[in-house]
């Protein structure tokens, strides 16, 4: 119920901002490599994962070179571990629903240079 009641909230924040004069929606996914963080131990022991994500973003362009970006992906991250003794090799996956929240501002002209200044919430779903 909780995990669901805070889909909803940020669903219904994002779509009361409709009003605007431009925005955008669209569906957003990719892969990456992932790497574990923790103590010195941990990150000798693992090794990189690939990792995928997928999600919906939201668009308001504020004016013609700014906009606020925020959206939901729903990420699998993890890392590999292998066995020194059996050679077997094991894999951790962690489900995470993460919301962004980025502003940009780019340059006018033919040369286009971009900052980006934003924060995500990472809440784990499962193991």
């Amino acid at each position: 119920m909780k995990k669901s009641s805070i889909l909803l909230f940020l669903l219904a924040v994002m779509l009361s901002v409709c009003g605007q004069s431009q925005f955008a929606v669209g569906v957003e996914g990719g892969s990456a490599v992932t790497f574990l963080r923790g103590n010195k131990e941990i990150k000798k022991a693992t090794d990189p994962a690939v990792s995928y994500s997928t999600g919906i973003y939201f668009h308001f362009y504020a004016a013609e070179n700014q906009y606020v970006r925020a959206g939901i992906q729903i990420e699998k991250r993890g890392a590999r571990e292998k066995d020194e003794y059996s050679g077997e090799v094991y894999h951790y996956n962690y489900n995470y629903l993460d919301v962004p929240f980025v502003m940009r501002v780019t340059t006018r002209g033919k040369t286009k240079l971009f900052a980006d200044l934003g924060f995500f919430v990472g809440y784990l779903l499962s193991l």
